[in-house]
């Protein structure tokens, strides 16, 4: 092997061991001439640049070090060195605080999530204000979308912060609920909460019940009354950092009863082909039948002479 360029593993907040043309000489890390050299927030330093920093600097013995042999033996150990090179310089990020730099994926933005309902009825209207309030630090990560009259509450609540908002429905009666529910038919809505008042008969109940069917059949988080927001607050307030708690807000689900109907649907469709085929070959032996006999030639039948018709003598 040529000449080799390492890093000793006990040696690297210290020394580092070079060699070169087979002489060893002790290059101190800690020297501000060696840090100012070298840019340690990048993850590998350019071998040219280690070659061409070293050759102006200070060694034991100057004679006993040929730059251009050194450049031949690091190209040729490149990934030694580099290995060796990237355990050095995470130990000199962390013990000259320099900060690393970030190879994560950034905290999704509420732009990368999907909508957040807020749906109440009036007599639950005022539940649904100190509702927001309380959970405003959490509620300002998501987009939120929900009925006319629900909406302007939370954009009152929230004054002149800039938060995220999805698009604004019709009031309930008018078809508000409808038209969340398209939302969470194209994908775009992934909690709801529903204040539901109990306690009256609503026009548009129909509505409602199509929206929490629709929550059920695509299995995205939904509360229906003040205590359990406050438990899905908990949860959504998890889900910010973490994805996973909150997986009806970035893909999109069904209920298990989904693959279910899906396989009944299958097998209705392929006994109402079979059927049909069976059907169509009827209709086809029909018609070749009737084309067969059009084809026959006619047959003149003849009638038989009766007694009474022969003429006497």
């Amino acid at each position: 092997m040529g000449n080799v360029c390492k890093v000793e593993d006990a040696e690297y907040v210290g020394a580092a061991e070079y060699v070169g043309a087979g002489t060893p000489m002790h290059l101190d890390l800690r020297s501000s001439a060696v840090r100012s050299s070298f840019d340690f927030s990048n993850e590998v330093c350019d071998l040219a640049d280690v070659c061409s920093h070293l050759s102006q600097l200070e060694y034991d013995d100057a004679n006993s070090f040929n730059p251009n042999d050194a450049l031949m033996a690091l190209k040729t150990e490149h990934k030694t060195i580099n290995d060796a090179l990237n355990r050095a310089v995470a130990d000199l990020n962390h013990s000259m605080r320099v900060k690393p730099v970030n190879s994560q994926k950034r905290d999704p933005t509420p732009q990368d999530r999907r909508c957040l309902a807020l749906i109440s009825h009036n007599n639950l209207k005022p539940a649904m204000q100190s509702f927001v309030e309380r959970h405003k630090d959490v509620l300002k990560h998501f987009r939120i979308t929900g009925t006319n009259s629900t909406v302007q509450t939370v954009k009152d609540i929230f004054g002149n912060e800039k938060i995220a908002f999805g698009p604004t429905c019709a009031s309930g009666p008018l078809g508000g609920d409808a038209e969340i529910a398209a939302i969470l038919t194209r994908g775009d809505l992934g909690g709801v909460i529903f204040f539901a008042d109990p306690l009256y008969a609503h026009p548009h109940q129909v509505d409602v019940n199509c929206l929490i069917r629709l929550c059920n059949v695509h299995n995205i988080l939904w509360a229906c009354n003040p205590v359990s927001g406050d438990a899905m607050v908990r949860v959504l307030k998890e889900g910010i950092t973490n994805p996973l708690v909150i997986p009806s807000f970035y893909n999109t689900l069904e209920s298990p009863s989904v693959d279910v109907y899906k396989q009944q649907q299958k097998e209705l469709i392929a006994k109402l082909k079979k059927k049909h085929r069976a059907i169509k070959k009827r209709i086809s032996t029909i018609h070749c039948c009737m084309s067969m006999k059009q084809r026959l030639p006619e047959v003149q039948t003849r009638r038989l002479p009766n007694a009474a018709d022969t003429p006497r003598e």
